[in-house]
């Protein structure tokens, strides 16, 4: 199979939203699943790829290593998306996919996050920012509007978006990291736990606003 069948065969039913949300990782994610289609991998086989690079950024984030990290983290989100690529278009589906490729987000996702806060010792800014974070994260991924939403957004409004959230988080902490400005650590968890509980509310209140609409 030659690359613009591949691509063809690889695109999602959502993919205009979808981009919009990956408007950096979109431009690789496509040619690295065709890079493991040619070393004949299975889908699964990314997925623990994905797995292990999204796992190390979060040990470079442990170790103070930021470039490294960042550079993982980015790989990470790309092969996130080349596993799902490269499922469509071989047609190689798998009834544990979903689950498994879920469970490797919550194990990444838990990670990065104790790992950034692992500079000081404070139980109640962990436990803050990991139930702020998982409100937000579950609610997104099980509610179909906010993905259905991000079709309408500019790339600027993606931007402001992320900055807000995990990838703003992320950022964040591999600055302070590689300059060395620990003390504010614990002032960045506290302000991102709250704008994770912030994010959650408002969509919640949004959800509760269309429900009421609907019926």
């Amino acid at each position: 199979m030659h690359f613009i069948e591949f691509s063809e065969l690889a695109k999602r039913k959502d993919a205009s939203s979808n981009d919009a949300a990956h408007y950096f990782s979109k431009y690789f994610s496509t040619k690295t699943a065709f890079l493991f289609y040619k070393l004949r991998a299975s889908p699964n086989f990314v997925t623990w790829v994905f797995l292990i690079t999204g796992f190390s950024a979060s040990l470079c984030v442990w170790n103070a290593n930021p470039i490294l990290a960042f550079i993982l983290w980015r790989c990470h989100i790309i092969i996130d998306m080349a596993d799902g690529a490269l499922a469509r278009a071989t047609k190689t589906f798998s009834k544990s996919a979903d689950g498994f490729d879920r469970s490797c987000h919550i194990i990444i996702n838990t990670s990065v996050l104790l790992a950034s806060t692992q500079v000081f010792n404070n139980n109640i800014i962990d436990l803050c920012l990991l139930v702020s974070f998982y409100l937000t994260y579950f609610f997104s991924r099980n509610y179909f509007l906010g993905k259905a939403q991000t079709q309408s957004f500019s790339h600027l409004n993606n931007i402001f978006k992320d900055f807000l959230g995990l990838e703003g988080y992320i950022f964040f902490t591999l600055i302070i990291l590689h300059f060395g400005f620990i003390d504010m650590q614990i002032f960045l968890s506290s302000i991102y736990s709250l704008f994770f509980l912030i994010i959650y509310l408002l969509k919640l209140n949004s959800f509760f606003h269309i429900n009421k609409i609907t019926h």
